[in-house]
């Protein structure tokens, strides 16, 4: 009897667990798709207009087959339009998924969904245009509970760029939803609180002009997974050396004093 009680109290645990949590992490979506032709192409380009039935709460990028966003896509509530533009150095061919497109829709919002101005290149080192097809395919769930992937940043300066000041430059991409936002954090001591961070996009200029803190980038993507790196900047090292030194100089010469009075004390 016991043993029917909990089984029956695990399951019902179960059942809250499942919607509690699938609500969170699952969403109707379809996918904006790109068909080459049978030609390699390493860039594309264009303009999506959404009808005013197409309720939408998010573009995610993570099962993309672009690499790099020039613009990443996102909707302009006023006018309904969602610019992209990306290109993948090396290229593809065949079908692929661009982006998609979750939010409440019904399946007839979909027939009026309309792409414009699109614009393929052909991936032979001249860039000549070719035609593709775009469309948006089907609708299938979400499921997205892990980080972006990990990644390096790294600090530079360049006289033609931020004043010649030292500034952050970072990229990576997430396999599930995309990744939504970058932000960044400089500390010196402690890692940085939720308070501290600070969204921004790459490259991003230091505000630390002595360069003595430490540089923390979080990524984040579209259901809050985040990850973070970071790295120091070219003075902490130095900065650090000195304080070990101011501190640890006195401690030693104070334990010198005590071993002194100790010895003269026998």
């Amino acid at each position: 009897m016991k043993f029917s009680i909990f089984n029956f109290q695990f399951s019902i645990l179960i059942l809250v667990f499942f919607f509690l949590f699938s609500a969170s992490i699952y969403a109707d979506s379809v996918v904006v798709e790109i068909d080459t032709k049978g030609e390699r192409v390493n860039a594309i380009e264009g303009t999506l207009v959404l009808p005013k039935g197409f309720d939408l709460k998010s573009v995610h990028t993570g099962q993309s087959s672009i690499l790099i966003w020039i613009t990443q896509p996102k909707l302009d509530a006023s006018t309904r339009i969602i610019v992209f533009a990306g290109l993948t150095p090396g290229g593809f061919s065949g079908s692929h998924s661009l982006f998609s497109l979750v939010g409440n829709f019904e399946e007839a919002d979909l027939d009026e969904v309309v792409f414009r101005n699109v614009k393929a290149l052909r991936d032979d080192g001249e860039g000549s245009e070719v035609e593709v097809a775009i469309g948006v395919v089907g609708s299938r769930d979400i499921i997205d509970i892990t980080s972006p992937e990990p990644f390096v940043v790294t600090i530079s300066r360049d006289e033609e760029i931020f004043s010649n000041n030292f500034f952050a430059s970072f990229q990576t991409s997430d396999k599930g939803t995309g990744v939504l936002k970058y932000e960044i954090s400089e500390k010196f001591l402690l890692p940085p609180s939720q308070e501290d961070w600070q969204e921004v996009t790459s490259p991003q200029e230091i505000k630390d002009k002595r360069n003595l803190k430490k540089v923390y980038v979080r990524a984040l993507d579209h259901e809050g997974n985040s990850r973070i790196s970071s790295t120091s900047l070219p003075n902490r090292k130095y900065a650090i050396m000195f304080f070990v030194i101011i501190i640890l100089v006195p401690c030693m010469l104070f334990i010198r004093r005590l071993q002194k009075r100790f010895l003269s004390s026998y």
